[in-house]
């Protein structure tokens, strides 16, 4: 009988720490369930404060902050990706030729060939071409 007892008292032992990891569970999901609540609060009381402040925030100051946000960004190319080096193919170079030849500005030719001004300067160049509508 004895071999009996200690086999029940085991598998009570057992049972006891199952019910106690899942109890432990639960208050850990609760206690994540709670603090993902307080952060959506937090979220949705942080949006709430930013937009009462934005009718606040039109000074002249902020307007001037704006506009020279503006010209900064103007000056500087729009970043489409990386640029990658590719090699001048022959059709390439006729393409160049024929646009210098119709004096197209150097910016269009750029933007429908894909690649930068300082190449087209520089393959133009080596080309012995001009290229540009000022020359």
């Amino acid at each position: 009988m004895a071999k009996t007892s200690t086999a029940k008292s085991a598998k009570a032992k057992t049972a006891k720490a199952k019910t106690a990891k899942a109890k432990t569970a639960k208050a850990k999901t609760a206690k994540t369930k709670t603090a993902k609540a307080k952060t959506a609060k937090a979220k949705t009381v942080k949006a709430k404060t930013l937009k009462a402040k934005t009718p606040k925030a039109k000074t002249p100051k902020a307007k001037t902050a704006k506009t020279k946000t503006v010209k900064a960004k103007a000056t500087k190319p729009a970043a489409k990706g990386k640029i990658t080096r590719r090699e001048y193919t022959k059709e390439d170079v006729k393409e160049l030729r024929a646009f210098s030849k119709a004096r197209t500005p150097v910016a269009e030719i750029a933007r429908l060939t894909n690649r930068t001004v300082g190449s087209l300067r520089q393959k133009a160049l080596k080309l012995g071409i001009g290229l540009g509508h000022q020359r």
